[in-house]
């Protein structure tokens, strides 16, 4: 008997742990109902994330979001910021439709509390006049290039035509600029990306450029 009731909260866990749904009102009838219509602290805090959710759904789509919010409650997309409380969030887009799996992270956030509370101790430690508060925090980060090719196709963009990636522990910015200003100034799109020599290729495939430069430590172009 116990053996068999193992598997079954093992089923019940993994089941509620991939769960996702394309709205917030359907969790009340979703396999997470016993504990949200149930009694107890855990069922206490699960109405309230619920609620959570459905204001910030609410609030997206009062902001203009058309595109659909689907929900999440098992795993997070990012445990480390998930593990401080909040929601986190990500913006999914079908860039390479003619991949296995399409979908691109274009955009994440979430509760920034750990990275304040990093910075925090980093400036007392360095002698930095940083008042010893409490600090919270919510934000997100973006993917500028894959932002750009996802309104690409609607918005009549182009991709840039040159990339050019500087690597190393000290960028030469004074050479970087030698090389963007008459690249800019006859029109041609350049962007420049601070990255490893391992990932330029990549980089620039996803980025659509038809020429992509290496910058090194030296200042040596390739």
């Amino acid at each position: 008997m116990g053996g068999g009731n193992v598997k079954v909260n093992m089923s019940y866990l993994c089941d509620a742990l991939q769960l996702e749904l394309s709205s917030v009102s359907l969790l009340g009838g979703s396999i997470l109902k016993t504990i949200i219509r149930g009694k107890g602290e855990a069922a206490s805090l699960a109405k309230v994330a619920v609620r959570d959710l459905e204001t910030v759904v609410a609030a997206a789509q009062n902001m203009g979001v058309l595109c659909p919010l689907n929900v999440c409650p098992g795993l997070p997309v990012n445990y480390d910021r998930a593990k401080t409380g909040g929601i986190v969030w990500q913006m999914l887009g079908e860039l390479k439709a003619k991949r296995k799996n399409p979908l691109t992270t274009i955009a994440f956030g979430g509760r920034y509390d750990g990275k304040l509370a990093e910075f925090q101790k980093s400036g007392i430690h360095n002698g930095l006049q940083v008042p010893k508060v409490e600090l919270s925090g919510a934000g997100f980060s973006f993917m500028l290039d894959k932002l750009v090719n996802a309104v690409s196709s609607s918005a009549g963009y182009e991709p840039i035509e040159v990339m050019i990636c500087v690597t190393g522990s000290r960028p030469q910015l004074k050479e970087v600029a030698q090389i963007l200003r008459p690249l800019w100034s006859n029109g041609i799109k350049t962007c420049v990306m601070e990255t490893t020599a391992g990932a330029v290729d990549d980089l620039g495939k996803e980025a659509g450029a038809s020429v992509v430069v290496l910058l090194g430590d030296g200042g040596e172009l390739r």
